[in-house]
């Protein structure tokens, strides 16, 4: 068994679903417990998820965690407890309307997700599992308005049963080249701007934290994972984790 020099991290980064949270989707309060005593220990636990904030800030207030959160992917960034923007990154609107367009031809529920909201073009399973997950209900597209948010958007999700989004990946991947698009869970592709990842805003938040990659420990189950595991100076994937970690 490998020995982890306490003394060498000042960071814990954690993915939520798949690696933080339990396959109910749910952090156990035994998970919360964890993260509290790594923080009074001196680890700055960082939660870096692809849920929106509500989850993610309820588990920083039961544990008494101090880091920024990141969101939504990386395409957002605060600060709690009173939520300050550190870092806000939008999908360009034309990238938008090219999603909800390809969603429609694949035959998959596709959801835009404002720094605020959660919108989707179908109620029905997918619809319930993201307002389970994040914690917030979310709100029908109505068509006839254009179905665009007023507001930016920050990422787009496709979603299905995961046999279908298995067999649509690589099509999805491809057409969305021009964007950072990953499997984030087996029902759901995300994309988010070129510019954005988890990796990318960790690499900010560190910097504020005046912490060097080397000294982070990174715990993530996903595609939409690896460049954050890539970064880290220890990298740890669930038994259980998609086969990309």
């Amino acid at each position: 068994m490998a020995v982890v020099e306490r003394e060498r991290f000042r960071v814990l980064a954690l993915d939520v679903d798949g690696t933080l949270a339990g396959a109910d989707g749910r952090v156990s309060q035994r998970a919360i417990a964890a993260l509290g005593r790594a923080e009074q220990a001196g680890l700055r636990v960082v939660i870096v998820t692809g849920r929106a904030v509500p989850t993610p800030l309820a588990v920083w207030n039961a544990a008494g965690l101090s880091a920024p959160l990141i969101t939504c992917g990386g395409a957002l960034t605060v600060q709690p407890p009173g939520l300050e923007i550190l870092d806000v990154r939008a999908l360009p609107e034309a990238l938008v309307v090219d999603a909800l367009a390809l969603g429609t031809r694949l035959g998959l529920v596709v959801s835009l997700w404002t720094p605020t909201a959660i919108w989707v073009t179908e109620r029905g399973p997918i619809a319930d599992l993201l307002s389970a997950i994040n914690g917030m209900q979310v709100t029908e597209l109505d068509a006839s308005r254009g179905a665009v948010p007023s507001t930016q958007v920050l990422k787009a999700m496709f979603g299905g049963e995961p046999g279908r989004v298995d067999r649509v990946e690589a099509r999805l991947l491809a057409e969305l080249s021009v964007a950072t698009a990953s499997r984030s869970m087996p029902e759901f592709v995300e994309v988010t701007a070129a510019d954005v990842s988890k990796e990318r805003a960790l690499e900010d938040v560190l910097a504020g934290l005046g912490v060097v990659p080397r000294q982070v420990i990174a715990a993530g189950d996903a595609d939409n994972d690896l460049g954050m595991l890539r970064l880290a100076g220890l990298a740890i994937a669930p038994g259980d984790a998609m086969p990309g970690p």
